[in-house]
């Protein structure tokens, strides 16, 4: 705890970073949490989206992801993640209205019209 004290919030970010890829989403959380106390930063909202989808908590992804928008405002991983958390919910006709605003942006993407056509087929 003490050598937080003397670190920049790069450096933490990055040590949150760090545990987020080892698998210890609630000691990311925490720290990203504490990070967010101090300052206004998307990676914090990002990354406690992911988090929050991790951990089933929709309503937490969904109150992050709104607040990463409003900094990164047109980025196109916002547009996933909606799209991801309203899989996760089971509300495929929303992933997929999702999918067809980005649709422009991948139609070579032979993964991206698979996906669509998953969601398509879950959809009804």
């Amino acid at each position: 705890e003490r050598t937080k004290d003397i670190l920049t919030y790069r450096d933490i970010l990055q040590y949150a970073s760090l545990e987020m890829a080892e698998g210890n989403i609630d000691k990311a959380e925490e720290t990203y949490l504490h990070l967010e106390e101090s300052i206004t930063y998307d990676a914090i909202y990002k990354n406690l989206s992911i988090i929050y989808l991790k951990k089933k908590d929709y309503i937490k992804a969904f109150d992050y992801l709104n607040k990463f928008k409003k900094i990164s405002q047109n980025d196109i991983w916002a547009q996933f993640q909606t799209a991801n958390i309203y899989k996760e919910l089971g509300k495929y006709d929303k992933a997929l209205e999702v999918y067809e605003k980005l649709r422009p942006f991948y139609k070579d993407d032979k993964n991206f019209e698979e996906e669509m056509n998953l969601l398509r087929g879950k959809n009804g």
